[in-house]
């Protein structure tokens, strides 16, 4: 094989790199929207559970400025409830915590009520692991979802009214 073989051969392989550039992104892009929906569904099984254990009520919230979803302790023998954000991951020890701003996927963040709820970014679970609105305990959700999306894959969490299950939606993309 000459030189020029050789250089032939390496131009046409760093093309075809290039034009899969693009389709590698989006599938990065698609794995950060599924390991993204698999983490919030395991902060929120994980608030559900607490609050069937140790029959106080957790929940997840979501703090628009610092764009981070995290698992909150309420203590509701006040009005209204306090929150504490002391809860710790059980596995790194540290605030359960999930950053949601760039570069990981946008969060959409849609729940309905049974009632006024005037903290909606706040989803508490009873003791019986039923969803309802932190700072309000007799209003219910009625719906929640929890969307991300990076690019043009999207993924979704769906807690269930009621029952509190939760629901993955398959992320949608390459």
């Amino acid at each position: 094989m000459t030189l020029v073989e050789l250089l032939v051969v390496l131009g046409i392989l760093g093309i075809a790199a290039l034009m899969m550039m693009p389709v590698m992104d989006e599938v990065n892009r698609a794995q950060a929207v599924d390991a993204t929906v698999e983490r919030v569904r395991a902060a929120a099984a994980f608030a559900r559970d607490e609050s069937r254990r140790r029959r106080t009520p957790y929940a997840l919230r979501y703090e628009r400025a610092s764009m981070t979803l995290s698992v909150v302790r309420l203590d509701d023998s006040s009005t209204p409830p306090t929150v504490h954000a002391d809860v710790l991951d059980p596995i790194a020890k540290r605030p359960y915590a999930i950053p949601l701003g760039p570069p990981a996927p946008a969060l959409s963040l849609s729940v309905t009520h049974t009632g006024t709820c005037d903290e909606p970014e706040l989803i508490a679970f009873t003791a019986s692991g039923e969803p309802y609105c932190g700072v309000a305990p007799g209003v219910r959700v009625r719906s929640a979802s929890l969307s991300f999306r990076s690019g043009e894959s999207l993924g979704s969490l769906h807690i269930e009214a009621g029952t509190g299950a939760l629901r993955v939606v398959e992320a949608s993309g390459p």
